[in-house]
């Protein structure tokens, strides 16, 4: 199967007003009466990361990787340093291909021995699209995200063979009616919450790593001001909810030019929760088992030049009512030239 969503690093160069777009299309509905999920399945983050296909509850080994289990953060994290990227979602499951969904992802991190430390800053889900709202016929872009602020650590124990870590995640949950004819009208609202990662890794003879990890659900309510909403949409401000996550994984690192990894999340359900561009799919309706794989090799290893290939797959059983799961391919070239990553 085919995917139809890509991602890949993203620069912006303009944008086009709503009211030019001709391909802006009709919300489905004129008020809103289901919540919306805030999690979404699609493998995003760093290079190494999204090309092993997320395979990383057992490998752990990049800051992107950390965020599914803070363990890896002193056992497998190589080094200190800081990660900067993007993602460029297009997705038709979730709305008009056209439109993509954009994410961005900042953290930094360190492993002094025997502890592993990380502050970053990133979105497991954002939807956002332009629609016109059938009960004014006004052209709105429209929009619903969760961006986290994550501090993480980590710690090995018993003689270098466990590593037990947590991370904490500051969200802000965001919903937005913005209309570029008439700023005097948009109107936007956010709410906060709490959440919690917990990790661990055993490491066996000849680096093979074992992990697991587990996040609880979230949600994050409207405030009362705008529980209301507006008349061009009523009911849009509503709660927006995360599911648990369970991870299970495994990897093995026999050398610094290769390792691959294998992991099973276990999604919890968000009853009640349908996609933004149609209110009458529902999403995680019940819970679901997303399995990855994934590897990686350094293919050229000198001083002046580190050539990295990284490959993966994962089968995305959906979440979303009426909607296949898909098979997932993914692949990652990195090129590194004296101190320039392409």
């Amino acid at each position: 199967m085919v995917s139809r969503r890509a991602i890949f690093p993203l620069l912006i160069l303009g944008a086009t007003p709503l009211s030019a777009r001709a391909d802006t299309v009709t919300l489905p509905y004129s008020s809103r009466f289901l919540d919306y999920n805030g999690w979404s399945s699609t493998v995003r983050g760093d290079l190494r990361h999204v090309g092993m296909a997320g395979a990383s509850v057992g490998l752990a080994d990049t800051w992107s990787g950390s965020m599914q289990n803070p363990a890896g953060l002193a056992m497998t994290l190589d080094g200190s340093g800081l990660q900067i990227n993007s993602n460029e979602i297009r997705d038709g499951d979730l709305q008009n291909a056209h439109e993509p969904i954009l994410t961005g992802n900042v953290g930094a991190f360190a492993n002094p021995y025997p502890w592993g430390f990380s502050l970053g800053y990133w979105s497991p889900h954002s939807e956002s699209a332009p629609y016109v709202l059938p009960a004014t016929g006004r052209t709105a872009q429209t929009s619903v995200s969760v961006k986290e602020f994550r501090m993480a650590a980590s710690r090995i124990l018993l003689d270098n063979a466990l590593s037990v870590g947590a991370s904490l995640s500051v969200a802000q949950a965001r919903k937005e009616l913005r209309f570029d004819t008439d700023p005097s009208r948009s109107i936007n609202d956010s709410s906060f919450g709490v959440g919690l990662t917990l990790g661990a890794q055993w490491q066996f003879q000849h680096r093979i790593i074992v992990g697991a990890s587990w996040s609880p659900p979230v949600s994050y309510g409207a405030s009362p001001d705008t529980s209301t909403a507006t008349p061009d949409l009523p009911g849009f401000f509503r709660t927006i909810r995360q599911p648990s996550i369970l991870g299970l994984g495994a990897g093995i690192i026999p050398s610094r030019n290769f390792k691959a990894g294998a992991s099973l999340q276990f999604i919890g359900t968000t009853q009640n929760t349908a996609l933004l561009s149609n209110q009458t799919r529902l999403i995680g309706e019940g819970w679901t088992a997303q399995p990855h794989v994934g590897a990686f090799y350094r293919v050229i290893d000198t001083p002046q030049l580190e050539v990295n290939v990284s490959a993966g797959s994962y089968l995305e059983n959906t979440r979303i009512q009426d909607t296949p799961s898909r098979l997932h391919g993914t692949l990652g070239l990195e090129v590194n030239p004296w101190i320039v990553n392409v």
